[in-house]
């Protein structure tokens, strides 16, 4: 990303405009990660408040950090926030969904898919019938 935007650093003194210009500046590579971490660590406590706020807190001090030194402009930071924040989000997500059963054959009529238990055809029908809460 950061090649694809080009965009200066505030301590080149072009401004925060100055887009496509060989920068390196959009997004953040020490925040965003800083965000995706503080996300990953809230999901896993379920966002409880007392782990939540200090992940983000810390990853926010990394950004502020980068603001501070002259490395970032606010908007680097926040767009990094929402790549963090976003990409572990995604992942999460992706990783709950529910999957399908793929077949990869049977034995003796039965079928069966790896990390599942073979289920006699005749209980496969009544099976899915069962509503499992997904």
């Amino acid at each position: 990303m950061k090649v694809a935007f080009g965009r200066e650093r505030p301590d080149a003194n072009r401004g925060p405009y100055a887009w496509f210009q060989g920068g390196r500046s959009f997004v953040s590579a020490d925040t965003t990660p800083a965000f995706a971490l503080a996300e990953a660590v809230a999901a896993g406590f379920d966002h409880r408040w007392e782990v939540t706020v200090p992940a983000y807190v810390a990853a926010t001090a990394v950004g502020v950090g980068r603001m501070g030194r002259d490395r970032h402009w606010a908007s680097d930071i926040l767009a990094s926030a929402f790549l963090g924040i976003g990409t572990t989000k995604l992942f999460n997500a992706l990783e709950l969904a529910p999957r399908p059963l793929v077949l990869l054959g049977s034995v003796n009529g039965e079928r069966f898919a790896p990390g599942r238990h073979v289920v006699p055809a005749s209980k496969a029908a009544a099976l899915r019938s069962i509503d499992v809460g997904r």
